[in-house]
């Protein structure tokens, strides 16, 4: 029986690249993520029925589910002045394309990979939290149709762009 040395879980460092034409442009590091912020939903695709007489179905198939990644940032006082939201929004809304990563802090345990989303932003205030950037990414269909449009692998930490 083999042991468990670690899991994709704890502490999870986020990148972000733009995408332009099918191409990731450069990798940039995202603040701290809000603790326990970071989920998946998912949305099973419809089910198809195909029923015969007597109630029982001749076959069943399913449509491919829909994906959502959602996390969240504070506004902070860093080092260098105010921290800078990481996407620019109006309004919620962010344009472009991009591509996501999140790292599990233990080495060699499977991160997140998404190689296109669309993405919003919600900001919210609370005296105990303060101001906070809750992101949706929807997650979009693969470019290539036998890959997943999210991929579970373990990852390194991308070159980042200065």
């Amino acid at each position: 029986m083999s042991k468990v040395v670690g899991l994709s879980w704890g502490a999870i460092k986020g990148y972000y690249s733009p995408v332009v034409n099918g191409v990731e442009t450069g990798w940039h590091a995202l603040p701290n993520i809000v603790d326990d912020s970071l989920v998946i939903n998912t949305e099973k695709g419809d089910k198809m029925e195909a029923p015969i007489e007597g109630g029982q179905n001749e076959f069943v198939q399913y449509k491919k589910s829909t994906f959502s990644l959602e996390w969240e940032h504070r506004d902070a006082l860093e080092d260098g002045g105010l921290r800078a939201k990481p996407f620019t929004d109006i309004d919620g809304v962010i344009a472009g394309v991009y591509a996501l990563k999140f790292i599990p802090e233990t080495s060699g345990a499977r991160g997140i990979y998404v190689k296109r989303c669309s993405m919003s932003c919600e900001d919210s205030y609370s005296s105990e939290d303060g101001i906070k950037w809750k992101y949706t990414a929807d997650v979009l269909a693969s470019e290539n149709e036998a890959e997943s449009s999210i991929l579970y692998q373990a990852m390194s930490a991308p070159t980042l762009e200065s």
